[in-house]
């Protein structure tokens, strides 16, 4: 009978900056070799796994890894930072090759099947009233606190 590890050690996430986009750096050692997994802050979506003998080893060929997946952040599109105030204007997204622009209530008046699909797309771009990007974790939370929100 085969035998799986089961019993992970030496758990421990750090965050770094990766291409201009938060990462998060899961290490444990998991059967006798470290895993690394680089995953998205922003989304939260997982960018690679590896394993490798050491945990130093790990990291390395997991950022170099991540490097190669990851989407440079463009220089040309500011990002708001979010603070109390921060509010989603309106969001925009590709279909068929046309901007389509919805505000929050248009969005919110769409099916919960129907927003889940754009969300999932990766393709909405949330913005605020002065045209800056809004991070999709932050906008996600600030649809959910809209009062008439039964979303996500």
């Amino acid at each position: 009978m085969l035998q799986v590890p089961t019993r992970i050690q030496e758990f421990e996430t750090l965050q770094e900056n990766l291409g201009g986009h938060g990462v998060r750096v899961v290490t444990y050692l998991l059967g006798g070799r470290y895993v690394c997994i680089i995953e998205s802050i922003d989304p939260g979506a997982a960018i690679c796994r590896v394993s490798a003998q050491s945990k130093l080893e790990a990291i390395r060929v997991g950022l170099a890894q991540a490097e190669q997946n990851i989407v440079p952040m463009p220089d040309s599109l500011p990002r708001a930072d979010v603070v109390c105030e921060t509010h989603i204007d309106r969001i925009v997204m590709e279909i068929s090759g046309a901007q389509v622009s919805f505000t929050i209530q248009e969005f919110l008046a769409l099916s919960l099947q129907d927003r889940m699909k754009h969300i999932f797309s990766g393709k909405l771009l949330f913005l605020d009233g002065h045209g800056l990007a809004i991070p999709v974790g932050e906008a996600i939370e600030l649809l959910r606190s809209t009062p008439s929100a039964s979303l996500i």
